[in-house]
């Protein structure tokens, strides 16, 4: 389409970068210049949603569509802008001085995939026994891409309700969030956009040349989707990977600096920050360009380990005797092998003379073991704790985030 005396322009980059397709194109915008508006008849290859059409939009030599300019119009900011009476684009000259006798206008697009847009068109000049019932998620992903691009999301929202069924959504969202991310952006609802920007927040990694990517097979998000979004779920994300990086330097300078340790064991603290160190911080830089998700799991995954006989500690009271802490061996007396010759629960020293037999106190032989007077002293319930706060404390993003959404949304 052409404004006349302006620059030429492709409709498939009607939009800028930064934005979604949310606003019209200015009197700059235009078609290639040398197109031609107008044609007594009509191409061989044409399929025509009305027989009496004064607009044929092509996408290809193959791919026609003969459309009132008028249902266009009501239905699209963004072709009222371009073919009402009072543009300068020089279809919109040609509708206007168009006899009855002639043959319709034509409208070259780009991009645009013919068998959906063939359907949107459908259900824009009211055929509704002709538009599908259910449409394949990846056809509702191209229904919002070019509902995006002109503008047609209020038009198209009554047929969208019927396409994104609960069923569809319940089969797909888990493994295509980014899909209905890109859905919910231009249809709606809200709710729904909210919590699939949470989950790809919480689920998002991170690729040096891709950006941020989801799943094993590291998915891009659509190019569709405006730089904002994406840039906020990036944002969020990191911010959401910071918090947890601040828990584990935390944990770190408490284990170094602190008696940690409920029997004040240097011993039993040194093992933590060991367990620290080599399931969470050794590889941390992997483990940071990694997903929300997969940082709880590797969380999630640590052994939790008691000091004692570093044995995995149990929840269950099903110790009949307590385990030596230096040993191994069950028993309720301290090891000849610990050389400061002190209990190392209750601090009685423990001499020669004594044969190393110490009935400690400390030690509860019924019920539980010793392995459980030091399960205070792990840090790993607390951290599960809190990534499982930051997580489901994290919100997702709203409408009202992104202000060049202006349309309305079911």
């Amino acid at each position: 389409m052409t404004d006349q005396g302006a620059r030429p322009r492709s409709f498939g980059s009607v939009f800028p970068e930064e934005s979604s397709a949310s606003t019209p194109p200015s009197s700059s915008d235009n078609m290639s210049s040398d197109s031609t508006p107008a044609s007594t008849s009509l191409p061989e290859t044409c399929t025509e949603i009305v027989a009496d059409g004064d607009m044929i939009l092509e996408l290809s030599p193959t791919d026609r569509f003969r459309v009132y300019s008028q249902v266009l119009c009501s239905a699209s900011a963004v072709f009222n802008r371009m073919l009402s009476s009072g543009s300068n684009f020089s279809e919109a000259v040609a509708l206007r001085s168009r006899a009855p006798s002639d043959g319709p206008v034509f409208l070259s697009l780009e991009d645009d995939d013919p068998a959906v847009l063939l359907i949107i068109l459908r259900a824009l000049h009211s055929q509704i026994k002709l538009v599908p019932r259910s449409l394949p998620l990846v056809s509702i992903v191209q229904a919002a891409v070019i509902c995006d691009k002109y503008l047609l999301q209020e038009a198209l929202q009554p047929i969208v309700r019927v396409w994104t069924d609960g069923t569809l959504i319940k089969s797909t969202i888990a493994s295509c969030p980014e899909k209905w991310l890109l859905i919910t952006w231009v249809f709606g609802p809200e709710k729904l956009f909210r919590d699939v920007s949470k989950s790809l927040i919480i689920g998002a990694s991170v690729d040096i040349q891709k950006g941020i990517v989801i799943g094993p097979d590291r998915r891009e998000l659509p190019e569709a989707l405006p730089t904002a979004i994406i840039e906020r779920i990036k944002s969020s994300r990191e911010l959401c990977i910071n918090a947890i990086r601040d828990e584990f330097h935390s944990l770190e300078r408490r284990y170094l600096h602190e008696d940690v340790c409920t029997s004040k064991l240097k011993q039993c603290d040194f093992m933590q920050l060991g367990l620290l160190y080599r399931n969470l911080l050794v590889n941390s830089e992997t483990l940071w360009s990694g997903s929300v998700t997969a940082i709880a799991e590797a969380v999630y995954n640590v052994t939790n380990l008691d000091y004692g006989n570093g044995k995995q500690s149990s929840s269950s009271n099903s110790f009949s005797k307590a385990y030596c802490s230096y040993c191994g061996s069950k028993s309720t007396t301290c090891c000849t092998s610990y050389n400061a010759r002190h209990c190392p629960f209750c601090g009685t020293p423990i001499g020669p003379s004594s044969g190393n037999v110490h009935n400690c106190t400390a030690i509860k032989t019924e019920g539980v073991g010793v392995q459980d007077s030091h399960a205070q002293c792990s840090w790993l319930p607390q951290l599960k704790t809190k990534i499982k706060d930051l997580s489901e404390g994290f919100e997702g993003l709203t409408f009202s985030d992104f202000p060049s959404r202006t349309w309305a949304w079911m």
